[in-house]
């Protein structure tokens, strides 16, 4: 372990940059499935928004 530790201190910027990296992957992998449901929830209520308008629409139209 400490051979590895000894040569990764050459590299240490490039060590922390990747280390960095990952956990911004890691945190949009987790994000991602809250994103997507929002998405799917909001484009639910709009399409049901969009049917209760029409039909109000039309009946006030046709009464």
């Amino acid at each position: 372990m400490f051979k590895v530790l000894k040569n990764l201190k050459h590299s240490l910027i490039s060590v922390i940059i990747i280390v960095f990296l990952l956990c911004i992957q890691a945190m949009a992998d987790l994000a991602l499935p809250d994103y997507t449901s929002k998405v799917v929830n909001i484009g639910i209520q709009n399409r049901r928004d969009r049917k209760c308008y029409t039909r109000c629409y039309k009946k006030r139209a046709n009464g």
